[in-house]
């Protein structure tokens, strides 16, 4: 069994086959896909619906905090502040340049989060119970393929990308 985060990330997966040939297998991704996007949306919308009570708020927290952010960033010769990229959680990010270790930057956020602190918990109730949610085992049945249904010039990395919806036990309901 996969977990809804799993049939989340294999949602993405597949729809990163398009490149591939064969009928089979492509009827076997488009199979899923529909069958996924009906999770995928549900998930999606009700995020949508327990976060909305905050977005307004949220928004205007997000303004503030590039507000501030600007304020204490290094700035050029023109005054602007200056944004470098960085690497966060394995991912490439724009900030602003001089906050790290910046305890008077450090001490501002502390406080504007501190005004936002209702709104903000709310935001990371609904976050942490989305992600529990994620953890829980998905209800859905996958439409199978065999392995010589998949297409020969699938890569390593497509094939675990995708190996829940393939069988080596399945036969081809297919005349080869």
């Amino acid at each position: 069994m996969m977990t809804k985060l799993e049939t989340l990330n294999l949602y993405g997966n597949l729809q990163k086959l398009g490149n591939l040939k064969g009928v089979k297998f492509a009827y076997a991704v488009a199979k899923n896909l529909a069958l996924i996007k009906i999770e995928v949306d549900i998930l999606t919308e009700t995020t949508k619906k327990l976060l909305e009570p905050t977005d307004v708020e949220y928004k205007k927290f997000g303004e503030e905090r590039v507000t501030l952010a600007e304020s204490f960033a290094k700035k050029d010769d023109k005054g602007n502040a200056i944004k470098i990229k960085k690497i966060e959680n394995g991912q490439e990010v724009e900030v602003f340049d001089g906050l790290d270790n910046n305890p008077k930057w450090e001490k501002a956020f502390e406080k504007l989060r501190e005004e936002y602190k209702i709104m903000l918990d709310a935001r990371d109730e609904v976050i942490k119970e989305q992600n529990e949610l994620l953890k829980t085992e998905s209800t859905l049945q996958l439409y199978k393929i065999a392995l010589h249904d998949v297409p020969a010039d699938i890569s390593v990395n497509q094939m675990k990308d995708i190996a829940e919806i393939v069988s080596e036990d399945l036969p081809s309901p297919y005349k080869s």
